[in-house]
């Protein structure tokens, strides 16, 4: 059985758009406006956005967005 390949850029673009659609998702469900979160994070709003879009690789940023929300990363290897 010949398993498919993913390249390292792959595998950070697809992590990336996971978690930041999650963050989205807690934000929306907690009704926060992004500059509202960019208030209590110091994280800039142009940074919350492209974190949420998956598209910035800031991870320190990330963590204090995650730390803000309350939530942990969890990293598991998929079959």
């Amino acid at each position: 059985m010949i398993m498919e390949q993913m390249s390292k850029k792959e595998i950070k673009k697809e992590f990336l758009k996971d978690v930041g659609q999650i963050l989205w998702q807690e934000r929306r469900r907690r009704r926060l406006s992004i500059k509202r979160v960019e208030k209590k994070t110091g994280v800039p709003c142009w940074t919350i956005d492209s974190l949420e879009r998956g598209n910035c690789a800031d991870i320190f940023k990330l963590f204090r967005l995650c730390g803000y929300y309350g939530k942990k990363i969890r990293v598991s290897l998929e079959v």
